[in-house]
């Protein structure tokens, strides 16, 4: 007889499913709602997800992921081959522009360099794959709390992470681009970052190119790594 699959597990994981896609944390009531199950047998769902690791329950009773997932998506990028599949449209993009280019991810409450192609000349840093940007200065900070998981900034803010203005959040979601300090550690630095999304739309990373102040012109940079970003999203899909 072939193996099938567990059901419960796949309850399990369609719980899982249905709690990533709430807007924040989750009221019991309305998981059990959103998968059509009884409040016991969500509640029981939800307890062997808390157990494993994958969801925590809040102060207030509500249903939210825990930082687990963040692993799991660096390692699933890693085992697909992430840096083969990124690397030459990174090196595309700095060749294209003179830019430094970086694929920047989400790690817990951290964004981190993923992958990183240096440019010639005076500009190169010591920001090498795995450093931690800024949140409140850096373009990749503003794409991800713009287009990132709808309750990152609330886990920010309970972090006491420092913000940027919510200004640039707006104009970042509404352009699904930001301009401005890409590195923010570097004085004399101007950047672009915009949001890499997977096939569902949600973003897996922010692409981020990084130039001297005066030496190129904003506009061109920001619509080649908008075009670098689409491309990207593509070569990762396959």
């Amino acid at each position: 007889m072939p193996a099938r699959p567990l059901s419960t597990g796949l309850k399990c994981l369609e719980m899982l499913e249905v709690v990533a896609g709430q807007p924040g944390a989750g009221r019991l009531a309305d998981l059990a709602r959103a998968v059509g199950e009884s409040r016991a047998t969500t509640h029981q769902r939800l307890l062997t997800l808390v157990t494993a690791g994958w969801v925590e329950r809040t102060g207030e009773g509500h249903y939210r992921l825990s930082l687990r997932p963040c692993r799991i998506a660096r390692a699933a990028l890693d085992q697909a081959g992430l840096g083969d599949r990124v690397l030459p449209g990174l090196q595309k993009l700095t060749d294209q522009t003179g830019c430094a280019s970086s694929l920047v991810v989400l790690e817990g409450t951290q964004i981190v360099i993923a992958q990183r192609v240096e440019a010639g000349g005076v500009l190169r840093t010591d920001l090498r794959p795995g450093a931690a940007m800024p949140w409140d200065v850096s373009a990749s900070g503003v794409i991800w709390l713009a287009h990132g998981p709808k309750d990152l900034q609330a886990r920010l803010e309970e972090a006491g992470a420092a913000l940027p203005d919510p200004s640039r959040i707006e104009e970042a979601r509404g352009d699904g681009i930001s301009y401005g300090l890409s590195e923010g550690v570097l004085a004399g630095i101007e950047g672009v970052a915009a949001p890499v999304t997977d096939a569902s739309g949600a973003l897996i990373a922010s692409l981020s190119a990084v130039w001297v102040t005066g030496q190129q012109e904003a506009a061109a940079v920001g619509h080649a790594v908008r075009s670098a970003a689409t491309d990207l999203a593509s070569a990762l899909q396959t």
